[in-house]
């Protein structure tokens, strides 16, 4: 079972930059063992090079045409051969003969997989049950459909619609269960970005900061199932030319003293060393 981290904050503050100094870490840390790139929605720029030299493997779920199956696939370990990729960035359908299967040859070769962000995975999700309509529990709200005749556009009707609340459950739970399994995963470690969000802590609904999952529901709940999470911040200096990025990796409040929850993973005994 892979170390896992969570890296949160708001956009800007160098969190895929940092997974690029976490792959060039762990590739030295395992041997040679490349990473996997999973984008969400993040900012892949920062680890193009990366992807350039062969440290990492990088994949999009952006515009996936059955984005909840393929999270799933992902998550246990099934990956797109090198062809696959290609018919991926020139939108061609992938068959089941263009993935690589998870195995004890693949976990020799793969070492660590990035996840960035773990609330674009949500609102991938979330967008997909939305556009196919899709009826859990309840069904979306305030459908109607504008004709290909009436607009004078080409192509064919598009339906609208909006998502109701029994979709954001749906969607808070598969997240977490796809963070479950890619924690899973037997590698070295998982690292994962989130934007940041307001949300309540489940038994006393007190306001806390965390990582961005729809919903204000999750953002205390899905901390659970991550080792170490650190939250990235902006720090504007005085004469606000520039800005430094502050790394915490302990609770700490914000300007109004809403909680942000980070949390060290270490050996007890090393703690003090730690701090």
């Amino acid at each position: 079972m892979a170390e896992s981290v969570l890296i949160f904050g708001d956009s800007g503050y160098y969190k895929t930059t940092n997974l690029g100094s976490a792959a060039e870490y762990l590739y030295e840390r395992t041997g040679g063992r490349t990473g996997r790139y999973i984008d969400a929605g993040g900012n892949p720029k920062p680890i193009e090079p990366l992807v350039a030299s062969g440290i990492i493997e990088a994949v999009s779920v952006l515009g996936a045409k059955f984005p909840c199956t393929m999270l799933r696939k992902l998550s246990v370990g099934f990956w797109p051969k090198p062809d696959g990729l290609k018919k991926m960035r020139d939108g061609v359908p992938l068959r089941a003969e263009d993935w690589i299967a998870p195995s004890p040859e693949v976990w020799k070769r793969v070492g660590f997989y990035l996840c960035d962000p773990m609330g674009g995975m949500a609102d991938i999700l979330l967008e997909d049950l939305r556009e196919q309509g899709r009826q859990i529990g309840q069904d979306v709200v305030g459908r109607w459909t504008e004709a290909a005749a009436d607009t004078g556009l080409p192509g064919g009707a598009e339906t609208f619609c909006n998502n109701p609340p029994a979709h954001y459950g749906w969607v808070q739970r598969e997240t977490a269960a796809l963070v479950r399994q890619f924690n899973a995963l037997p590698l070295e470690r998982v690292v994962w970005t989130s934007h940041e969000a307001k949300g309540e802590e489940e038994d006393t609904r007190r306001a806390v900061r965390g990582p961005s999952i729809v919903g204000k529901a999750a953002t205390d709940t899905i901390l659970k199932h991550f080792g170490t999470v650190i939250h990235h911040e902006g720090a504007v200096s005085a004469d606000k030319k520039s800005t430094t990025v502050l790394c915490y990796f302990n609770p700490h409040p914000d300007a109004l003293g809403v909680i942000y929850k980070c949390k060290p993973r270490v050996p007890v005994e090393m703690k003090g060393e730690l701090m």
